[in-house]
């Protein structure tokens, strides 16, 4: 009989300590959750800043100012005869992310400004080390 009632004891300490842990736990993942989104606000609005002072006047156009989360067609067909076909890929693609997910379009158009940004450091060092030789 004492032996059940330390069972039963143990049992509900243990199972009192599960409980903390747990609403602990969901309250963290509010955290998280919250702190994200707050992420994710920041990085669009930081985005937005950086894109729009490096953007041509027609890129300027083509995206939204209340929603700065990817690009989105709002040229006439005439603007489209003006794109080349890496741009009308680029913005086709943008396209199908915003369908997708859009929360991941600031990221993924954020991962192509780099990596154009490398590619054009590496041609212009290309050239500087081609004038050295």
């Amino acid at each position: 009989m004492q032996q059940l009632k330390e069972a039963k004891s143990k049992y509900r300490t243990m199972f009192d300590d599960w409980k903390n842990q747990r609403s602990d736990l969901e309250a963290k993942l509010l955290e998280e959750t919250d702190a994200r989104q707050k992420l994710m606000a920041g990085f669009d609005e930081w985005f937005a800043q950086v894109k729009l002072r490096d953007l041509s006047y027609f890129e300027q156009s083509c995206l939204t100012h209340s929603n700065m989360q990817g690009y989105h067609q709002q040229g006439t067909d005439a603007e489209e005869k003006y794109l080349d076909a890496a741009e009308h890929f680029d913005r086709l693609e943008m396209e199908r992310i915003m369908q997708e997910d859009p929360e991941s379009s600031a990221f993924i158009a954020a991962q192509k400004t780099i990596r154009r940004a490398k590619a054009l450091n590496r041609t212009q060092r290309g050239g500087m080390n081609r004038r050295k030789h």
